[in-house]
């Protein structure tokens, strides 16, 4: 099925980030002193080029896409596109994905605000980098592309990936490498486990029939808008 909110650079997107598999990264400084001498090297510390993957992978997305821009500081999205229509998550890892989604209470409340729902099922994609050190440099060794619902995890003790402090619920993470991207995980596996897990998150939660309920019928507006786009599509073209 084919969601009416998809970024149209999406495939674009995709392509640009799967070339940068295999590439080398290296990060390094240039010190100019008052009396006009400078001095130059590499930075060793690699972690530090980890963390920054967004600021090098920003200027390479708008040589191509000049509408990407930079989201907001420490805040959610990592780039917007098209007039901030489509939003854009970046998640670096080495080893095993074990970054954070979203706070898990923020994320509820998201989507129960209005297009709660639409925006961040929709019009959110998830940029995945897998990385390996090297030395006083990084290796990119794989990518994906996936919206949220493919890169849960569904099959474990809760609802839904996350991390289980003592009995509290802090953030939403993702399932294995492998496994993100499954073509058996829908979005309506997606929204039938979160409602389940807004029943049974241990974290004080007002409301929470009424977030289910508000989550579920923006749910049905969003498949069913797009039910009604596909239809008008294939009439004009018969």
């Amino acid at each position: 099925m084919n969601y009416l909110d998809n970024d149209p650079d999406t495939e674009f997107i995709n392509d640009i980030c799967n070339d940068l598999i295999g590439a080398k990264i290296l990060i390094s400084y240039n010190i100019t002193f008052l009396n006009g001498t400078t001095d130059s090297g590499l930075i060793e510390n690699i972690d530090i080029v980890g963390n920054s993957i967004q600021d090098i992978l920003l200027p390479h997305l708008q040589n191509k896409i000049p509408t990407i821009e930079k989201g907001p500081k420490q805040k959610s999205p990592d780039f917007w596109n098209r007039n901030r229509s489509y939003e854009w998550e970046l998640k670096v890892f080495t080893g095993s994905p074990r970054f954070d989604v979203s706070n898990y209470i923020s994320y509820i409340e998201q989507l129960n605000k209005i297009n709660g729902v639409n925006r961040k099922m929709f019009k959110t994609k998830y940029l995945i980098f897998k990385y390996t050190k090297r030395e006083n440099y990084i290796v990119i060794e794989d990518f994906k592309l996936c919206s949220v619902w493919k890169l849960l995890s569904y099959n474990g003790v809760n609802p839904i990936s996350l991390q289980n402090k003592r009995g509290t619920w802090y953030t939403i993470r993702p399932c294995g490498f492998s496994n993100i991207g499954d073509d058996n995980k829908y979005p309506h596996t997606f929204i039938k486990n979160i409602c389940k897990s807004i029943l049974m998150c241990p974290n004080k939660l007002e409301d929470r029939n009424e977030k289910i309920q508000n989550i579920n019928k923006q749910f049905t507006r969003c498949i069913f808008t797009d039910c009604l786009y596909a239809i008008n599509n294939l009439t004009l073209s018969v």
